[in-house]
């Protein structure tokens, strides 16, 4: 699954469908974050959620992508960095060129 721009609470339905999918086929889900610019609380708490019922379920949730430094802020300010995990705070290897 590959995730672009803005995500926000009017896309939570859409891609809370294609995450609970692939997470009832048993196979690893790839979520792409490369793309995402931007994103709040509900997508957070979705993240979470798809985490944990991966886990429970024994199928593994792979974040690939690099979030962006503002998504990154987002994900520390919220409180979140913990629980999606160091590689939802870490920063890109290119953002020392900056």
């Amino acid at each position: 699954m590959v995730l672009r721009g803005e995500i926000g609470v009017e896309r939570i339905r859409e891609i809370k469908d294609v995450l609970v999918n692939a997470i009832w086929s048993g196979s690893t889900v790839f979520v792409d974050t490369r793309e995402v610019t931007d994103v709040d609380l509900s997508f957070l708490q979705l993240m979470v959620a798809a985490a944990r019922t991966a886990t429970a379920r024994g199928v593994p949730l792979d974040l690939t992508g690099c979030l962006g430094e503002r998504v990154r802020q987002r994900i520390r300010k919220l409180g979140y960095g913990e629980l999606l995990g160091d590689q939802a705070v870490e920063a890109c290897p290119d953002d020392s060129a900056s």
